[in-house]
């Protein structure tokens, strides 16, 4: 049985609401009105049915039968399981990028991340935290594991937000840059126990200031 390629409208339907639903563009626990969406991107209720499905399984909405897909909650619960889960799979690809990667494509990494910084002024938060994502994302591509890739990439979206507010701050955008600074050296020297010891520092802390983000998250989410 041949599986059915998206439509190009699904594709557009599921890219704009994948932004939507990121963002919190719709409210924690609201109820999304199919009807109402289609009209917003000018589309058929069918590509947007399929692309509500399609977040849902990622996680970015919930379906409740014989009720309809509704805006996923902002829970501590589930902060912290993501971040739990980030940084085992961030920790694992450590000894495997040191050993499968060459040293031109890890310090590409740094060279890239260098660049980062001395932009940084320049930068919109937004900005910052899809460097920040991808610093960490380069990482898991250097140890060779498709599957770790795809599970950070839809770990990265659930957690956007909280990181956003996070990097707001200064002192937390400067400890990031020296962070990484860090660990990246670690690796590119080889050390896989001084590279762990700086990720684990790096993730335990960006887990706990994303649970202290919370408050704020949603004041910021209800407030627009």
């Amino acid at each position: 049985m041949r599986t059915r390629k998206p439509s190009n409208h699904a594709e557009l339907a599921y890219s704009a609401l994948r932004e939507m639903a990121k963002t919190f563009a719709f409210k924690p626990g609201e109820r999304l009105n199919e009807v109402e969406l289609a009209e917003r991107l000018k589309m058929s209720r069918s590509p947007i049915r399929e692309a509500l499905n399609r977040l849902s399984t990622e996680g970015l909405l919930t379906w409740r039968p014989n009720h309809g897909f509704f805006c996923r909650q902002l829970r501590a619960t589930e902060i912290s399981s993501l971040c739990e889960v980030r940084i085992d799979l961030e920790l694992g690809a450590i000894k495997p990028a040191i050993k499968c990667a060459d040293k031109r494509t890890l310090r590409a990494i740094k060279a890239s991340w260098q660049d980062v910084v001395a932009r940084a002024n320049a930068l919109t938060t937004e900005a910052l935290v899809g460097y920040d994502e991808e610093f960490h994302l380069a990482l898991a591509r250097a140890s060779k594991n498709e599957e770790r890739v795809r599970l950070l990439e839809s770990i990265n979206v659930r957690l956007n937000f909280v990181r956003r507010i996070n990097l707001e701050r200064e002192d937390r955008r400067r400890e990031t840059f020296r962070e990484h600074h860090a660990f990246i050296d670690a690796v590119i020297a080889g050390n896989v126990a001084t590279a762990e010891g700086h990720m684990r520092r790096h993730l335990l802390l960006s887990a706990k200031e994303a649970l202290d983000a919370l408050p704020l998250s949603l004041v910021r989410i209800f407030a627009d």
